[in-house]
């Protein structure tokens, strides 16, 4: 039996999703505004702009132009992919042989690698800046 919501509950249901919506997405405003705004207009911090006043398209310009842009997107494409598929071929091979062959530790291999893939990946890693 379904029982009915009041609405109060639904409306701050929808608050709190507006609220984490802006949240999330209020970064990606802010950087896409400063991108379009002059160096000087930005650091201007008496003057806080929410629209720019006038479209600033130079520092796209700048970006493809003065620096090797797509040279280091090539290059990040390139590691991203080459790593990519390296560990594709080490973990295939190694899949198969904890699922395949018995050998002995072959389940507390299979044991650490699931548990290790039950965490996510920032919490394994944040020791290592500590």
């Amino acid at each position: 039996m379904k029982t009915k919501t009041a609405s109060w509950e639904k409306a701050a249901l929808v608050l709190i999703v507006i609220g984490a919506v802006l949240f999330t997405v209020f970064p990606f405003y802010w950087i896409t505004n400063a991108s379009f705004q002059d160096e000087r207009v930005l650091y201007n911090i008496n003057d806080i702009r929410w629209l720019p006043d006038l479209t600033y398209w130079h520092n796209y310009i700048d970006v493809f132009q003065k620096k090797a842009f797509l040279k280091y997107l090539v290059n990040s494409f390139f590691v991203a992919s080459l790593s990519m598929l390296i560990a594709l071929m080490v973990s295939s091979i190694a899949a198969y042989a904890l699922a395949r062959l018995k050998f002995p530790g072959s389940k507390v291999i299979l044991y650490f690698v699931l548990g290790i893939s039950m965490f996510p990946a920032m919490v394994i890693i944040s020791p290592l800046y500590l």
